[in-house]
């Protein structure tokens, strides 16, 4: 438990000065190309262990073209990116003999899909405005609250099991408990950080608290379900207390489209500035 709370600590530092200062902002941005190329990795181990083939080469540069296009144009012309890395796929595929070529191919596009779209919305998001900023910092602390207060109460109260099948350990003692701790998020944000959420009622940070934190417990057991299928633990064991980047990043996953869906409909003027 310390080292998962410490590799946490360190993780959330980075994030915290790429948020506030100037200086640290590229440095955020790297590392959020790395995880991104990281999580790409682990997701095609994965379906290698299932014995599914993945075109690494064109789904991580089909994973980082999707990146570099959402930070210059604030994904303004994702589809056609995302619609050129599939062609290259199916190109590549047609070399080889048509046996097999359902998987190759499905599986390549889901990868550049699963990881790539939402990553792709997070710079997007990050490279908007100081205000999508705000939104996009208050929805990674409701998700990462709501891990943690869902692991401390399971520990502590959890008696019946939220999804016995994708993860044993997940009760739904603890899910309440994490939508309370991103309640506990929100009314902090309302308190202490209201610059940017002024104009917003109570009740839509409440209801927002409670979608996307039901949404991030979705995005975890939806990876569960991919490690399940495959026989692991956890994706990877690069981060100490945490296993993969995926472990790290499944709920992160789940949230970002609807992040984008929501201000793009209720808070647009917030990705209509560039920083």
């Amino acid at each position: 438990m310390s080292r998962r709370v410490a590799s946490a600590a360190i993780f959330l530092t980075i994030v915290w000065l790429g948020f506030n200062l100037r200086a640290f902002e590229w440095l955020l941005l790297l590392m959020t190309t790395f995880v991104a190329i990281m999580c790409t990795m682990e997701l095609c181990d994965m379906m290698k262990r299932k014995g599914l083939r993945v075109y690494r080469r064109i789904a991580s540069w089909g994973v980082l073209a999707l990146l570099v296009e959402a930070g210059m144009t604030q994904m303004q012309h994702s589809i056609l990116v995302f619609g050129l890395a599939m062609c290259l796929a199916w190109v590549v595929r047609m070399t080889r003999k048509a046996v097999g070529a359902w998987g190759d191919i499905s599986t390549t596009i889901f990868t550049m899909a699963y990881v790539g779209i939402p990553f792709a919305c997070l710079i997007a998001i990050f490279s908007s405005s100081h205000a999508a900023r705000a939104w996009l910092l208050m929805t990674l602390c409701i998700i990462w609250s709501t891990d943690s207060f869902a692991l401390f109460v399971g520990r502590a109260f959890g008696r019946r099991k939220l999804s016995p099948e994708l993860s044993p350990g997940k009760t739904l003692e603890g899910s309440l408990g994490g939508v309370g701790g991103a309640l506990l998020v929100v009314l902090v944000t309302r308190l202490f950080f209201n610059t940017h959420f002024a104009s917003v009622s109570l009740v839509t940070l409440v209801a927002f608290a409670v979608v996307f934190s039901v949404i991030s417990q979705v995005g975890d057991l939806a990876e569960s379900m991919l490690k399940r299928d495959v026989g692991v633990k956890d994706s990877g064991s690069e981060l100490t207390g945490h296993g993969g980047f995926l472990d790290l990043m499944d709920a992160v996953l789940f949230c970002a489209v609807p992040l984008m869906v929501f201000l793009r409909i209720f808070q647009p003027a917030v990705l209509a500035v560039a920083s």
